[in-house]
């Protein structure tokens, strides 16, 4: 699978998420109920193998009580389209 395009910059940096999650001593679990998100996509924008969307940044944000520029930018690949193989 070939990676095309720019990368695209996305709002959270997994290990940022991790540190911020950890200083307030909030669980996954824990964080998943607060922001509405499932456990597994949060375990996985930690490990940075999925890009959290702006929405799902400020959810995560809000959960944290943090201002969403402190969750860190990083650079992600793109999707690639539907039907690209």
């Amino acid at each position: 699978m070939a990676i095309v395009g720019h990368m695209r910059p996305s709002l959270v940096d997994g290990a940022t998420l991790k540190k911020l999650r950890a200083e307030r001593l909030i669980t996954r679990v824990e964080l998943s109920k607060r922001s509405g998100l499932s456990y597994s996509f949060l375990k996985l924008v930690e490990k940075g193998a999925s890009a959290a969307s702006d929405v799902n940044a400020h959810k995560i944000a809000r959960a944290l009580d943090v201002p969403v520029d402190k969750l860190g930018p990083r650079e992600v690949a793109p999707a690639e389209p539907a039907g690209a193989a």
